[in-house]
């Protein structure tokens, strides 16, 4: 459940940030690991800088969240998050961790800035690890982006360009929405995108992000949840496993981590 103090954002603002996967191999996108100190029992993490938080500014939501027992370290929280609770991680992807394991129901507060861009600066070695992908998998899809970073090589907004095209692609073929989708072997991304065109978020979201990098464009995939319901007793919203939900973030020169829902180009409703 979320209480907003004041303001509370519009429907599609609510983004719940929980995991970021960046690498993707054997067909699936994952995490980097996270280890435990064995003596401490604490997490060993790449945190952001207190300095980088402090640096937080502009137009925020505030707001209390109270999670149940999950048994797992994730949280959840609005983009760009910053919490005072010393037992919550920042990771280094934006998303908020918690010291120990959710056995309990838990509050936290946070202020999420949602006008602050997300790393409007990358590394080369930064922008290398969102564009690697496995060698033997998905040629096809490998194929279709390098035509389409070859296409659009020369425009000065290429990666805005084959954003809309793969969208636009979604949206015109014969894609569609479905929790039932036929099963995937082998080639799973080549096989959803040229021949079933039948999945759900992640399906679209896996493609849509193996599609960028390919072209050239570092991505990743985050899995959290969407929406909620409101209740207008209580004044709060009740977000539920059945509002999980996957997007993709690919970073642009001088925007940084941009959201792209692709699930929005088939089924709009969705979202």
């Amino acid at each position: 459940r979320v209480t907003f103090k004041g303001e509370k954002p519009a429907f599609e603002q609510l983004y719940w940030r929980t995991l970021v996967l960046d690498e993707y191999a054997e067909n699936t996108w994952r995490q980097r690991k996270l280890s435990v100190n064995p003596r401490t029992k604490r997490l060993n993490i790449g945190t952001r800088a207190s300095s980088q938080l402090s640096t937080l500014s502009g137009d925020a939501y505030q707001y209390r969240v109270i999670a149940e027992a999950s048994f797992q370290r994730w949280l959840f929280a609005l983009d760009v998050a910053k919490t005072e609770n010393t037992d919550i991680f920042h990771k280094w992807d934006y998303s908020l961790v918690s010291a120990k394991p959710i056995t309990q129901t838990t509050s936290y507060d946070v202020t999420s800035f949602y006008s602050e861009a997300i790393e409007p600066s990358l590394s080369e070695r930064q922008k290398n690890w969102y564009l690697t992908l496995s060698e033997n998998e998905n040629p096809k899809l490998k194929a279709l982006g390098g035509r389409l970073a070859k296409e659009n090589a020369q425009k000065e907004n290429r990666a805005q360009v084959i954003v809309q095209r793969i969208l636009s692609t979604f949206h015109q073929q014969q894609f569609h929405y479905t929790l039932q989708p036929p099963l995937l072997t082998g080639n799973v991304l080549d096989n959803f995108y040229f021949e079933s065109k039948a999945g759900f978020c992640e399906h679209y979201a896996s493609a849509f992000a193996y599609i960028m990098r390919a072209a050239g464009v570092p991505a990743r995939l985050v899995a959290g949840y969407m929406g909620g319901e409101y209740n207008e007793q209580g004044k709060f919203y009740t977000v539920r496993q059945r509002d999980a939900h996957a997007w993709v973030e690919v970073w642009l020169e001088g925007e940084g981590w941009t959201r792209v829902d692709p699930t929005a180009s088939v089924s709009p409703e969705r979202v």
